[in-house]
């Protein structure tokens, strides 16, 4: 599904059409929003120097004369970013040197800064040469890029950022912030207000060109700042600070915007239960609260300066809606009905966005509306005839579905500790059903959509809390009678809260998979882990809510499954919870995937690994 998807994406121009990938990767199409019939602007094959069979994905330059191309895994040894000039129909590489990362397009389209080996490096199109911003990168030195910790935590892959006149470019370098001067070569640290420690989460250019706004939170991510800092002076001032009790959510840490022609900004923030946007003004003076929606703002699209709008995503744990507002916190509209799963992007001129729409009982459609909220054109549709019945139930606070096979059921449940909003077809949700069980997804504690108390409830409790909610759910299914027995699974993460379920007290589980496991969460990512545990090492909380202190309790069959070169999961964390279990004598099955990486396991997707899944919980 997520290839159809990626297929599907549509690339706004300048002109107000949109682009998109041929079905089959081999070229770009292009034409109206509304129009089914797209015309053939670029044939991957056709281009001059450096022809290509298929690409995998694409972007523009602002001006949209030239496109930055990434080619298909294994097509090419050397570059995997190609650079297609549209007037001359010419494709050449990136750079003839590899490991290149994160490339991101000048504002006049004329320069790509992108990463390689950790060093930021700045191509100039027009003289094909490049430019070495950086040369201390390592291991332990991240320029441009940021660290896996921080990408996993955030959600953020670099930070970089150029000038509105293309001459400076503004990177983060571990935690700290630098700007680069084209013109001059000089490379200058731009330092916070503030001398405690802090993770940058943002930086946005303001309306005057002379400064850009930084956002950056303190270790404990429960005090959120923005700075304006002068880019000539490189003076800081803090202008607009929030806190929290616990922690800082990840969208309010990432989103400030500036609007044009004025000097005010918008962040989003929970004054209540629900996240809401905020207008401050010139030096962060507040000014009004601009949203005041029910279910809360979970995400932010788009402004379009004609119409002085801002499109932003309304969740009410199950649903998700498009709305938008004037900047002046007035004619609040609805844009969507409340089956959205995703945007992808808006047109242009913000007079069509593209959306999936994805209910829980009948088929994903990926399709393109106007602001009105009319679906003007299907773009793909998925799970066509869904070959289960799909439900979306309620257990007191909880949300989760039941996946049903039509036929075949053999009274036997699978919860799986997985994202409540995934793709329908799932395979390993596919071969449970074909083999007769019914499985059983549950959105808990942690989760965004039903406010700050839900999403909050797993401080100082990160798996133990959303284990209880999945024995909560399980319980009721049992008392309802529509299972005999209940087998739970989950990878990386989630494996931690398949494993806190099955060593409760009075669990009601028969077998617990644990794929990839966090076993013990202080060898875990620390920006993650601190942000919902703080730093308190090896004190209560972390020890209860780890298995490696807890496997002594275990009185029920586990499967534990790790591959062997996992980046994302280390094999010690498996190897330390065997060594508990067979200290504490304990019998369980296990396998270890020699030569295998992340790949193997991500998704619970090999073959190999649902049948032997399969074959252990039968």
């Amino acid at each position: 599904m997520s290839i159809l998807i990626l297929l599907s994406i549509l690339f706004p121009l300048p002109d107000g059409n949109c682009a998109t990938l041929s079905s089959d990767s081999t070229a770009i199409m292009a034409g109206e929003y509304r129009s089914a019939k797209q015309d053939t602007v670029v044939d991957f094959s056709k281009m001059r120097i450096c022809p290509l069979h298929k690409v995998s994905d694409l972007s523009f330059s602002p001006d949209a004369s030239r496109i930055l191309l990434t080619s298909c895994k294994g097509d090419t040894a050397v570059s995997p970013y190609y650079i297609y000039k549209v007037e001359s129909n010419r494709c050449d590489r990136l750079s003839d040197n590899p490991h290149q990362a994160c490339p991101v397009f000048s504002p006049d389209g004329k320069k790509i800064a992108f990463v390689r080996d950790n060093n930021l490096i700045i191509k100039r199109l027009e003289y094909n040469t490049e430019i070495n911003v950086t040369t201390d990168g390592s291991s332990d030195v991240y320029n441009g890029i940021c660290s896996k910790d921080f990408k996993e935590a955030y959600g953020i892959e670099s930070i970089i950022k150029w000038s509105p006149c293309s001459m400076y470019l503004i990177f983060s370098k571990n935690n700290k912030l630098f700007m680069y001067s084209i013109q001059y070569k000089w490379t200058k640290e731009i330092v916070m207000p503030d001398a405690d420690a802090y993770y940058i989460t943002a930086v946005e250019w303001t309306q005057d060109p002379e400064y850009v706004g930084v956002m950056y939170l303190n270790k404990a991510q429960n005090t959120l700042r923005l700075a304006k800092v002068n880019v000539n002076t490189f003076i800081a001032t803090m202008i607009y600070e929030y806190k929290e009790d616990k922690f800082i959510p990840p969208f309010s840490a990432k989103f400030v915007k500036f609007l044009e022609g004025t000097t005010n900004f918008v962040v989003a923030r929970c004054e209540s239960d629900r996240k809401q946007l905020y207008l401050h003004g010139q030096n962060g003076k507040f000014i009004k609260p601009l949203t005041n929606d029910e279910v809360g703002v979970t995400d932010f699209y788009t402004y379009d300066a004609a119409t002085k709008r801002l499109f932003y995503q309304t969740y009410d744990g199950v649903n998700r809606c498009v709305c938008s507002v004037t900047s002046d916190g007035t004619k609040p509209l609805k844009h969507t009905p409340d089956d959205v799963s995703a945007v992808a992007r808006f047109s242009a001129d913000c007079k069509y966005f593209e959306c999936t729409s994805k209910t829980h009982n009948s088929a994903t459609e990926v399709s393109v509306c106007d602001v009105k909220g009319n679906k003007v054109r299907v773009l793909t549709t998925l799970d066509d005839a869904p070959k289960y019945s799909r439900e979306l139930r309620k257990a007191g606070d909880l949300n989760y579905y039941v996946v049903k096979p039509t036929s075949g059921y053999n009274g036997k449940c699978v919860m799986y500790v997985s994202d409540f909003e995934r793709n329908n077809d799932d395979a390993l949700e596919s071969v449970l059903c074909d083999n007769g069980y019914f499985v059983v997804v549950v959105k808990t504690r942690g989760t965004e959509g039903q406010g700050k108390a839900f999403a909050q409830g797993v401080y100082l409790n990160i798996f133990n809390a959303p284990a209880s909610d999945y024995i909560s759910v399980a319980q009721s299914i049992i008392d309802n009678g529509e299972a005999t027995e209940i087998s739970i699974i989950g990878e990386n993460l989630n494996a931690g809260v398949a494993l806190s379920a099955i060593l409760a007290d009075e669990n009601p589980f028969k077998v617990a998979v644990a794929v990839s496991p966090v076993a013990d969460i202080s060898d875990y990512n620390p920006i993650l882990i601190e942000r919902v545990m703080r730093t308190e090492g090896t004190t209560a909380a972390y020890r209860e809510n780890s298995a490696v202190d807890n496997i002594s309790k275990l009185n029920k069959k586990v499967l534990i499954l790790h591959a062997e070169n996992n980046s994302d999961i280390p094999l010690a964390q498996t190897k330390k919870l065997s060594e508990k279990l067979v200290d504490s004598g304990i019998q369980f099955e296990s396998q270890i995937f020699f030569g295998k990486d992340e790949s193997f396991t991500k998704g619970i997707i090999n073959n190999y690994l649902i049948t032997k899944i399969i074959n252990f919980i039968k």
